[in-house]
Order: C-alpha cells, then structure tokens, then sequence
C-alpha cells in the first residue's frame, strides 16, 4: 500500500502502535535500507505505559509523536498521567529525531464539568512540553447527555482559550496560509460550525503549543 500511494507521511496508529513496536522499526528499517525512504513517520500512541527497549527503538526511526489527552486519563488515573509526562520527557531528552510531539485533547463532558476554563488544561500543556495540540470536540450525539449544552460549553471553553493566548493561535495556518482569526470568533458567537473544504477539517481547532 505504501509503495502504491506514495505518501509523504507515514501515520501508524491503532489501538495502541507501540505494542506492536517490532513491526514498525522493521517496516521502516526496510525502506531505508531497500527503498529510499522518503516519507515522514508518525506514531499515535496514548505514551501511557513504560516504553521498552522495544518501543524506543521505533521511536527512535520516526520524526512525529501524536498523543491525547482527557480529564480521566489524568485526574482519575494519576499514575497514568503521570507516565505520560515521565516519556515525554524521556523522548526530549533522548530523541533527537522527534521533531515534534502533538496531543490532543479530547473535550469530553466531564471535562466541561471540571474545567469549565482552560486555565487548568492550559498549564498542565505548557509543563509537559507538547509542540502543538489539537483541541477535538466528541461528535456522537449519542454519547453525550446534554448536546445543546454540551457544544455551547465546548463553544464558550475554546473562546475563553482562544482570549487566553491569542498570539498562539494557529487554526487553519498550516493547512491554510493566511487565516483570519476574526472569522473564528464570528463562527463560535454565531454557533456556525467551522469547516475547511482544504483539509476537511470540522471539529478540530489547532493551536501551538502554550509557552512556559
């Protein structure tokens, strides 16, 4: 398939891709040694379990970590939490080769509910040390209690970060060139979804990493 597409990048996700860590140093090992590799890697993996020597090895072949982040992975389960500031600090200090670490943070209801601000999420992003993150809202009605009120908390929670730190703001500059911020704003008072007929992007709202 990768010989048929030629992508430029590579995403291996899952589950969780770093079980299955063999497999994808011996995926990319056999590009670079017998095919000219030229596409970028990229592992989604949620960083919450001890990386083996295994798991660094691949870590070691890719240029870009994707990870997530919810209220429950890091207020209900501390240990996990924080293992995944333990290996991100790890991978800053011993892989030079990642060229950036993005988290996703997935708006869930209780994370309305605790934060309904995102002071708190904010400064728990700028002490991990992600390069960019990804603010994603849940799109199945069915999952949610309250939708009305659930998109217009998720509405208020993006304006308030959007004021947090206006100058780090990125929505739509990497795929888009030159956007006008303005246009998000009108967008979320009006209650108009966001889409991008370039990237097809419709729930997600980008921004660059907060600064310490």
């Amino acid at each position: 398939a990768i010989d048929e597409v030629n992508p430029g990048k590579v995403i291996f996700t899952g589950g969780e891709p770093l079980l299955c860590s063999k497999m994808i140093s011996d995926i990319i090992r056999y590009y670079e040694l017998g095919m000219n590799r030229h596409w970028k890697a990229v592992i989604s993996s949620n960083l919450a379990m001890k990386l083996t020597d295994s798991m660094k090895d691949a870590l070691s072949l890719v240029e870009f970590i994707q990870t997530t982040y919810t209220d429950e992975r890091f207020f209900d389960d501390v240990d996990c939490g924080n293992q995944i500031k333990e290996n991100v600090k790890y991978i800053r200090d011993n892989f030079k080769n990642i060229e950036a670490i993005d988290c996703t943070i997935t708006l869930t209801e209780n994370t309305l509910i605790n934060h309904p601000t995102p002071n708190v999420i904010w400064g728990i992003m700028s002490t991990i040390g992600f390069d960019s993150y990804t603010i994603e809202f849940m799109s199945n009605y069915g999952d949610l209690t309250e939708p009305d009120k659930y998109y217009q908390y998720a509405d208020d929670f993006l304006l308030n970060m959007i004021k947090l730190e206006e100058s780090e703001v990125s929505n739509v500059v990497e795929y888009h060139g030159n956007a006008n911020r303005q246009i998000i704003l009108d967008a979320i008072n009006t209650n108009i979804p966001i889409s991008c007929y370039i990237c097809q992007v419709s729930n997600n709202k980008y921004f660059h990493a907060p600064s310490n």
